[in-house]
């Protein structure tokens, strides 16, 4: 709390400078990219296969396996 309490002329006077600049670009404050996770792989070879085989036969088969238990594409495939 200090240092913010510290910094705000110098915040307030950035802002100044920046309202009255013709360069009234956007700044990051934070990298974005910093947030972000990297994917993880899926844990069984079946996932694995549903997702590979697209979006929608992935979905299909998943509500498939919901509802009935077991899985159409690894019937099927294997």
């Amino acid at each position: 709390m200090r240092r913010y309490d510290e910094d705000q002329f110098y915040r307030a006077e950035n802002r100044y400078a920046q309202a009255k600049s013709a360069n009234r670009g956007i700044e990051e404050a934070q990298d974005a990219s910093s947030y972000l996770v990297p994917p993880e792989p899926p844990t069984s070879e079946i996932d694995n296969m549903r997702w590979s085989a697209g979006v929608l036969l992935g979905s299909v088969d998943w509500v498939f396996e919901q509802l009935f238990g077991w899985s159409l594409l690894n019937d099927l495939i294997y």
